[in-house]
């Protein structure tokens, strides 16, 4: 009985070790599938055997991680954030819900939701965000969201309550080159959080 409790014991244990990402020197909070795209016009991408750290810390580093699921996982490279363009993650069992970060020296890694000609719209959380096995992302507390502007900053906080009009008026006037995008704004009845995301819709001079 204590051979079979034995050999019962090892067959899980080496199950657990081909299933779960070895650790390595490095701290980061998950090992995932994706692309890092360098402002130098390098793509480093993710293979069988090879995953991204992400950072544990607002401007900590991405890392990539080589043999990730072996006793022989290393880390192959730290990349700083101001080194980005931007990187896409995903889970290797979604691997069609890609999720994008950037980061904005001013604040660390930020979830970017939408993008348009000169507009950029993401959330900050000082605390990180979670990728789960079915693709969904999450945000830690404490989170708001951003328009980035053609490089200048805005920043908004409870994004889950109602827009009123003076928050309308404030969205709109990012697109006032898009009278059909601001029409819509002015007149939607959605959250803060919903509003901002129409901004992915802007078309100069529409």
């Amino acid at each position: 009985m204590k051979h079979r409790l034995i050999i019962t014991i090892s067959i899980v244990i080496a199950a657990f070790s081909v299933a779960v990402p070895h650790a390595t020197a490095a701290k980061v909070a998950q090992q995932l599938c994706g692309r890092v795209f360098l402002k130098s016009g390098e793509t480093i991408a993710t293979d069988d055997s090879t995953r991204i750290g992400t950072p544990n810390k607002k401007h900590g580093k991405m890392v990539i991680i080589e043999n990730a699921f072996s006793h022989r996982a290393k880390d192959a490279r730290f990349i700083e954030g101001a080194e980005t363009d931007s990187v896409q993650l995903w889970s290797r069992t979604r691997t069609d819900r890609v999720r994008t970060l950037i980061y904005e020296p001013d604040y660390g890694w930020c979830w970017l939701l939408e993008k348009a000609p000169g507009l950029a719209v993401c959330v900050f959380s000082p605390k990180g965000y979670y990728l789960a096995g079915n693709g969904g992302m999450s945000a830690g507390n404490n989170a708001v969201m951003l328009v980035n502007k053609n490089g200048e900053i805005y920043q908004f906080e409870k994004t889950s309550k109602m827009a009123d009009d003076t928050f309308r008026r404030q969205v709109a006037s990012f697109v006032a080159d898009d009278p059909q995008l601001q029409h819509e704004i002015l007149g939607s009845r959605a959250t803060r959080t919903v509003t901002l995301r129409m901004l992915g819709k802007y078309r100069p001079s529409r």
